[in-house]
């Protein structure tokens, strides 16, 4: 039981981390792009960051909204959670 509340406390640190990352690069259109995606993740390389983009973007519009971030970043979370 322990485990899982520390587990679940790490999660959450690591959301509202990635929430602040967002807001911090989004700018006043709230979106991303390729370039600040990569930036606010601390991606190496533009190949990674282009992997990435196409995974968040799921409306396929060239940008990442907010709600697109957090619910890859929750997939991604989960994923992570177990393992």
């Amino acid at each position: 039981m322990f485990e899982s509340a520390a587990a679940s406390s790490i999660d959450q640190h690591l959301l509202d981390s990635l929430e602040r990352a967002f807001a911090n690069h989004a700018g006043d259109a709230d979106q991303l792009g390729i370039a600040e995606l990569r930036v606010a993740l601390g991606l190496r390389t533009e190949s990674i960051a282009k992997r990435m983009f196409a995974i968040f973007d799921v409306r396929g519009n060239g940008t990442i909204s907010r709600d697109e971030f957090i619910a890859a970043v929750r997939r991604l979370v989960a994923r992570i959670g177990r393992g």
